[in-house]
């Protein structure tokens, strides 16, 4: 019986987690399907866009560089805007721009930036799909940019503690 209820806390606690972002049809389908035995699969709202980078790896403060975006997808006939804001030690030479999406066909981006001091920095992309009836969906992606030696600014690794726990289910 004490195991059966744990099972079943365990199963309605990772239903709960995966239905995040989804929709009542979503969660009405993943009902029946799990009632059926069948996987679940949850599906996020927004673009259907994949985002790629490829960017020089070692980048040195006060120095020039650029972030080659390529964003995949299975649009066809719409326009793809994208976005980038930065943290401020990264000024971005190319703050936007709009490209005709094709299918089969990836859709790339060159960003140039120039850094100003050495850490951990982020170019923060917004891709916006816009269709000819006027809707629109998007998806976010960040590109981490590590400026400098690293290996001096990282925190040592702390010791692991394990804590005894006792569980209690009544």
């Amino acid at each position: 019986m004490h195991i059966q209820t744990i099972a079943k806390l365990t199963l309605l606690s990772a239903m709960l987690a995966s239905s995040a972002g989804c929709t009542k049809q979503d969660l009405a389908s993943a009902d029946a399907n799990a009632a059926n035995g069948a996987n679940q699969r949850t599906v996020k709202t927004g673009a259907g866009l994949d985002f790629s980078v490829k960017m020089q790896k070692t980048i040195a403060a006060n120095g020039q560089y650029s972030a080659t975006l390529s964003v995949s997808h299975d649009y066809a006939g719409k326009n793809l805007t994208l976005s980038a804001t930065a943290d401020d030690a990264l000024r971005l030479g190319s703050k936007s721009t709009t490209l005709p999406m094709t299918k089969g066909r990836n859709a790339t981006w060159t960003i140039p930036f120039t850094t100003t001091s050495d850490g951990v920095y982020y170019i923060n992309i917004i891709g916006t799909v816009a269709g000819s009836d006027g809707k629109t969906e998007a998806r976010a992606y960040a590109i981490r940019v590590e400026v400098g030696d690293q290996s001096k600014t990282k925190k040592p690794a702390v010791d692991e503690v394990i804590l005894p726990a006792e569980e209690k289910i009544s």
